[in-house]
């Protein structure tokens, strides 16, 4: 397996955390209904993807990317949920949506 750089892994955190916040920004759009959530949340959207593009540019394979953007949105997302938005989440839901991402880390090392 090649050695990543440090500069690969630094666009690889910054287009996860850009999405994330991108994504937490949905329920301010008010279904992308008001103006500047709108603007801002798509413009995270697209920095992110692009610094994702650009580290699958670098020689990272996708499949080794996605598994571990799958595992971490859906985890990051639910608390952001749960703690910014006070959303409801049962003991169960949560120990479920850990046990899948584990899972989805395991199978990426298959």
């Amino acid at each position: 397996m090649e050695s990543i750089s440090l500069t690969v892994i630094l666009m690889f955190v910054a287009s996860i955390i850009i999405q994330i916040i991108g994504q937490s920004l949905w329920p301010r759009t008010a279904g992308f209904r008001k103006l500047i959530p709108t603007v801002i949340s798509c413009a995270l959207q697209a920095i992110g993807l692009m610094l994702f593009a650009r580290v699958l540019v670098s020689g990272v394979q996708l499949s080794m990317l996605v598994p571990f953007a799958g595992a971490i949105f859906p985890l990051v997302l639910v608390f952001i949920g749960i703690f910014i938005y006070r959303e409801k989440a049962s003991v169960l839901k949560i120990a479920m949506l850990f046990g899948a991402c584990l899972l989805i880390g395991v199978a990426n090392f298959m």
